[in-house]
């Protein structure tokens, strides 16, 4: 299922979520790609969490270690992440 969620975001906090992403301060702000890649990141932290588990602060090792790209808890780059997980396999789709 695809989402269009609306996110009114001024630039200081574009610039705010783009430290954030990066693990950096910057003055950059962050791109739509990134913000969207920062949401599913997200996403995937609550679909992790237990139903039954109490209430956890999910983006505590977003803003500690910055955005990566992983499949199966394992850091890859942008670019194995891009050609998604059956390349990242080497199964075929």
């Amino acid at each position: 299922m695809k989402t269009n969620i609306s996110i009114d975001l001024n630039d200081q906090q574009r610039s705010h979520l783009a430290g954030v992403f990066h693990g950096k301060a910057s003055k950059k702000m962050i791109s739509r790609k990134e913000l969207n890649d920062l949401m599913q990141l997200m996403v995937n932290d609550l679909l992790n969490l237990d139903v039954g588990a109490p209430r956890e602060v999910v983006t505590e090792r977003i803003s500690r270690e910055g955005f990566s790209y992983r499949f199966n808890d394992v850091e890859v780059s942008e670019e194995q992440y891009e050609g998604g997980i059956q390349a990242w396999l080497g199964v075929e789709a």
